[in-house]
């Protein structure tokens, strides 16, 4: 387990530049968390087309100019201080990765939102959107062209890899147990990383904003403040316990559709990471949330999914805050 809250991170590539352009982003999470890397590269089976002896003329010469790149890949990051290992599969892209993350002891998956092979399905893509749905581990989805904007280190060794790169961490909740599942994860990784907080949550049906610097709510009806006071004081207990670790936290209430309300905020500032379960209530579906937040801001979103049969578990390292006003 790393120091960090995570052990080791997969990162699947097709040989594509859209999909390595998350590199340097990952080298910079990586060698933040103090943690390995696994790249990985999955020859999708071909059609029926052609005899056995010839499909497996053309899976060796695939495999043969997957392994070379991912070493070339691989060897790049070790030389930049993170340990990195190359990895090759043959079969169905998103089970492939869902199964060599869980085969090489992964905690964290990482994946840009379109590749060469990645068909689009919406904005996700097909693959990461199958990946999102069936892993039982976080997943990290970043746009190439945020994972652009991380790029400066990538040729330069990663010496300063999270200095000035990496700075905010947004959190959507609605004050459910499933949304809190978010909670030890994004510890694991303000913690390390030295981001700041932002705790949002989102009440439907009430016109006013009310942030955690203010000292009354503008509430136009007392059913409104009452609202309003219940979703600042469920905020701010759980930023007790963040700074109580050190972190620097806030938190802000805002009124309207999460996934439109959330997506503006995100739009007014960046964050290096937007953090969320992937269903936290009737109104949070991945689809309305995560992927308008991929949409609209192009900030990495993480999506933390639930286990089979129970909510998923945090970093083993890290101990989740309580469930303010849920005990």
């Amino acid at each position: 387990m790393g120091s960090g809250g995570f052990s080791k991170v997969l990162v699947p590539l097709d040989g594509s530049e859209v999909t390595e352009s998350i590199l340097p982003y990952v080298a910079q999470l990586a060698k933040g968390l103090e943690i390995p890397v696994v790249v990985l590269s999955v020859i999708e089976e071909l059609a029926h087309g052609r005899t056995a002896s010839r499909r497996q003329s053309v899976y060796k010469e695939l495999g043969r100019r997957a392994n070379k790149r991912l070493r070339e890949v691989a060897d790049r990051l070790n030389r930049g201080g993170v340990r990195a290992e190359a990895v090759t599969t043959r079969g169905r892209a998103a089970d492939e990765i869902v199964l060599a993350a869980e085969q090489h002891g992964c905690d964290l998956i990482a994946m840009t939102t379109h590749g060469r092979n990645l068909i689009a399905r919406g904005i996700l893509g097909s693959v990461t959107d199958r990946v999102v749905h069936s892993s039982e581990l976080p997943v990290l989805m970043i746009t190439p062209e945020r994972a652009a904007t991380y790029g400066g280190s990538w040729f330069r060794g990663f010496s300063k890899a999270t200095e000035g790169m990496m700075n905010k961490i947004m959190v959507p909740l609605d004050g459910s147990p499933l949304a809190e599942t978010v909670l030890p994860y994004v510890q694991a990784l303000a913690g390390k990383l030295s981001l700041r907080v932002l705790l949002v949550r989102v009440i439907q049906g009430l016109r006013v904003e009310w942030l955690d610097w203010q000292q009354s709510s503008p509430a136009d009806t007392e059913e409104e403040k009452e609202a309003e006071l219940e979703a600042g004081a469920y905020l701010e207990k759980i930023s007790e316990t963040f700074r109580g670790a050190g972190m620097d936290t806030r938190w802000q209430v805002l009124a309207g559709h999460p996934a439109t309300v959330i997506a503006e905020l995100a739009q007014l500032e960046p964050h290096d990471i937007i953090a969320l379960a992937s269903r936290g209530g009737d109104h949070w579906p991945l689809g309305s949330v995560a992927e308008a937040l991929v949409r609209a801001t192009a900030d990495p979103v993480l999506v933390v999914t639930q286990r089979k049969g129970g909510y998923a578990a945090g970093p083993g390292s890290v101990v989740a805050p309580p469930a303010p006003g849920l005990t």
